[in-house]
């Protein structure tokens, strides 16, 4: 794992690793989604809504929308 960051109501956990980016629930573990890119990535982060979480990685940043 590269990096990790929770959704600002604490519900959704964003975590990177290698070239995918987990959103996983913060109470149970579960994986909702996962997104895999072409390059590595190393950092992420949410929008405050919550509904926007950006990965920066070797190609660049990516912008993924969320919703519960």
């Amino acid at each position: 794992m590269t990096a990790i960051a929770i959704a600002p109501d604490g519900t959704w956990l964003a975590s990177t690793s290698d070239s995918t980016l987990r959103i996983s629930d913060t109470v149970t573990g579960t994986v909702n989604a996962l997104m895999r890119v072409d390059q590595v990535l190393h950092d992420c982060a949410w929008n405050p809504s919550g509904r926007l979480v950006a990965a920066a990685g070797d190609a660049g940043i990516y912008l993924f929308t969320f919703s519960s």
